[in-house]
């Protein structure tokens, strides 16, 4: 399986990453099985960053191979957005210290649509029914969270590329 990551520069050893509060499925190295996913979070990495360095930014989506029939590992696999993918990304997003006992999560992204209804629904705005009824037409492209050092060993970086964007 081929999974992509988003970024400004090239990423040949991933780590997870703790810096970034409110993710979905906590702290972890994320990939994309969506190439243009992955492109559309590069530019848009790119182009932030762009606004704050005196310099120039790259966008870059690094490129790994993956065999889930290799590890032994704790996936957890969300097909859908369902009541435990919210529980869980309803918590990821407000509790920092948070600790699921997984190694892979892979599941829908709580993209801008998705995000703003589990947004509500984390801060008691919306039920988690009334959220799931207001999701369950959505379908977002899927993410995976690589979310141990175990887990993390499995990806083999292949290669990567650079992309256009509109600061260049």
């Amino acid at each position: 399986m081929v999974l992509y990551h988003a970024a400004t520069v090239q990423v040949r050893q991933p780590r997870i990453i703790q810096a970034e509060r409110g993710r979905d499925f906590g702290f972890g190295f994320y990939v994309t099985p969506d190439k243009d996913q992955a492109e559309r979070w590069a530019r848009q990495s790119a182009a932030i960053l762009a606004r704050q360095a005196p310099q120039a930014v790259k966008a870059i989506v690094n490129i790994y191979r993956y065999n889930p029939e290799e590890d032994h590992l704790k996936h957890q696999d969300f097909a859908r957005i369902n009541a435990d993918w919210l529980a869980l990304v309803t918590t990821c997003r407000t509790q920092d210290n948070y600790a699921h006992a997984c190694d892979i999560i892979s599941g829908p992204i709580a993209d801008e649509a998705v995000g703003a209804v589990v947004t509500k629904a984390a801060y008691h705005r919306l039920t988690p029914e009334a959220a799931l009824e207001q999701l369950a037409e959505q379908n977002p492209p899927s993410q995976w969270a690589f979310c141990t050092p175990e887990a993390i060993a499995q990806l083999k970086f292949q290669s990567h590329y650079e992309l256009e964007t509109d600061h260049d």
